[in-house]
């Protein structure tokens, strides 16, 4: 104990050290040109980020379209789920499609829920699953996709993954899947959108920092779990479902595996679901420290990095309000404020169909989002 006391004051030690040393060489100008470079940065993935969603919705409609089996994991019956449900239920897909819903339990609201709706859909092919989960050594929505996959039909050439917490626009299969003709794509998914469906601030706050995730997306894309899809083939040869039964998390260990492939993830953003469950300070907390945590366990180069950012970005506050120094702290809000303007107002111009039909009110998000940047750091802080 004494040993790791004395290793706790050398570290406070030096950690001061480094704080004098920044304290004393830095100053205004500085730091206001490490603004600018990193303000320029971010409009340069946003401005990156609207070019891909304009090229996107400009290319031809792909005809492509195999045997697809879309497998969501359901817990809990949410105040949209009913709704969420029914955007799956009403895709138009061209080939054999077939829809496996599965719950740890039929006790479980989400498993009563399906039990009534599904009747409701003659016409389209659905599966409704209770795996009984009890998690050892993978997480309980690794158990219920593992046990999905057990019940794939054998003509099956594509696997969709997908929360039940997300609303699809009615082409949200097809433009995951049509990407798949490219040989050179080993996977392809459509980060969710985080809508503030009633003007409140965490949910305004959640938004903001979801639509700046995403603009990093565009540039750096991974698997983003709410929404993916791959060929089984690849699925199979990977050996996707071992690295799962030990795993946490579905989409951060696939990622890691997908790097030695030498092939690429798409992104599908013309067909972007929608996330507008409802939140409180104590969920979007969780949820952004637990994928911070997931992040640190599972791609430590996304977690350094981030936690740099954040640290840099907050350092960067704290200075110029402790120096009361105003001008640069304005212009850093700006700047957040303009790259996140960029990426809803890039939804609102190339894809305003599908997020208008989830949420009418849409079109005045480019202005709340960027009215909500300014104030991440105030997550961040928490």
């Amino acid at each position: 104990d004494r040993r790791r006391l004395r290793s706790c004051q050398l570290m406070l030690k030096e950690v001061c050290a480094v704080w004098s040393w920044i304290s004393s060489n830095v100053n205004a100008l500085t730091l206001t040109r490490l603004i600018l470079l990193v303000g320029a940065w971010q409009l340069f993935l946003s401005l990156l980020f609207l070019l891909a969603l304009k090229r996107q919705t400009e290319e031809p409609e792909s005809s492509y379209a195999p045997s697809v089996s879309v497998i969501i994991a359901c817990k809990g019956a949410s105040r949209h789920f009913e709704l969420n449900i029914r955007s799956f239920l009403s895709q138009r897909y061209a080939s054999t499609c077939e829809i496996i819903f599965v719950s740890p339990r039929t006790t479980d609201p989400a498993y009563q829920a399906l039990k009534n709706l599904l009747p409701n859909y003659p016409n389209v092919r659905c599966q409704l699953l209770s795996s009984d989960a009890v998690p050892v050594r993978c997480s309980e929505k690794i158990i219920n996709m593992l046990f999905a996959l057990e019940c794939v039909r054998p003509q099956t050439k594509v696997l969709v993954f997908a929360d039940c917490e997300i609303l699809v626009p009615e082409n949200w299969l097809h433009s995951l899947v049509c990407s798949l003709e490219n040989s050179g794509t080993i996977a392809v998914t459509s980060p969710p959108v985080s809508l503030a469906h009633e003007p409140s601030a965490l949910q305004l706050l959640r938004m903001a920092w979801t639509s700046l995730l995403t603009s990093f997306l565009a540039t750096f894309p991974i698997i983003f779990g709410p929404s993916w899809a791959m060929r089984r083939t690849d699925f199979e040869a990977l050996g996707i479902a071992t690295l799962w039964s030990r795993s946490v998390t579905d989409d951060l260990v696939i990622n890691t595996t997908l790097k030695g492939t030498g092939k690429r993830i798409e992104l599908a953003l013309s067909a972007v679901p929608v996330c507008w469950e409802d939140c409180d300070l104590r969920s979007l907390a969780a949820w952004f420290v637990k994928g911070f945590r997931w992040c640190k366990v599972y791609a430590f180069d996304v977690w350094a990095l981030g936690g740099i950012a954040i640290l840099g970005k907050l350092y960067l506050w704290f200075w110029f309000l402790r120096s009361q120094v105003y001008a640069p702290l304005l212009l850093m809000a700006a700047l957040d404020a303009l790259a996140l303007f960029l990426v809803f107002e890039a939804f609102h111009r190339y894809t305003p169909q599908p997020l208008n039909a989830i949420a009418p009110a849409f079109k005045h998000y480019p202005f709340w989002t960027g009215l909500s940047a300014p104030w991440l750091p105030l997550l961040q802080v928490y």
